[in-house]
């Protein structure tokens, strides 16, 4: 499951806006990643980003969100089955227990699955300065039919089991492409989503 990794990183930034350049790796925790990706490349790669001003109201921000594949390659596409990791870096003002969530829907605008930290059971960090940043990893194995699909990234505050209060949202980001030549290779499941199974014969 995902883990965050913080980032003690003073920026150098006027009107609370983020210099990207001179945002630096200074402390890694294992991540969903096998392989540590420094955050000057996840800022690099990110399909999405926002450079505006932190508005002083809210208690955090989605600052890039960068997606790669099994191999730690950008990418926008995957093979049903293949591993999609996701790196959201943001902001949270102190003391505030903040979590990410993952939406995916499909291109008829059907919600497919939300997971994040807070269902995978990842405590976010506590922070104590605003300036720091967070970079959190999830790890999703696309067992979902072919077709195009976009994600949803959020940054709440969990305050039930299964809802919590919207802190900030990325636009819809997509599309993401889920591939399969399914007139000559046998797919690994049929129908929407592909269920964890498995199957055996015996003779007696």
């Amino acid at each position: 499951g995902p883990v965050t990794i913080a980032i003690d990183n003073y920026t150098s930034e006027k009107n609370s806006s983020i210099d990207f350049e001179k945002l630096t790796e200074i402390d890694n925790a294992p991540t969903a990643s096998k392989t540590k990706i420094p955050t000057q490349k996840i800022l690099k790669d990110a399909i999405w980003s926002e450079e505006g001003v932190w508005e002083e109201k809210k208690p955090g921000r989605l600052i890039a969100i960068a997606i790669y594949d099994c191999n730690d390659c950008k990418m926008s596409s995957f093979s049903i089955g293949e591993t999609m990791k996701i790196f959201v870096a943001y902001q949270i003002k102190t003391k505030i227990e903040a979590s990410i969530s993952v939406g995916l829907k499909n291109q008829f605008d059907q919600l497919c699955t939300v997971t994040g930290s807070h269902q995978l059971n990842s405590t976010p960090p506590l922070i104590d300065d605003p300036n720091k940043i967070v970079i959190f990893s999830l790890s999703i194995k696309m067992l979902l039919e072919a077709g195009n699909y976009s994600i949803i990234v959020t940054l709440g505050k969990a305050t039930k089991p299964n809802s919590g209060e919207r802190i900030d949202q990325a636009p819809p980001i997509g599309p993401i492409k889920v591939t399969w030549d399914y007139e000559n290779e046998t797919a690994p499941f049929l129908g929407q989503v592909g269920l964890p199974a498995s199957c055996k014969f015996e003779t007696y």
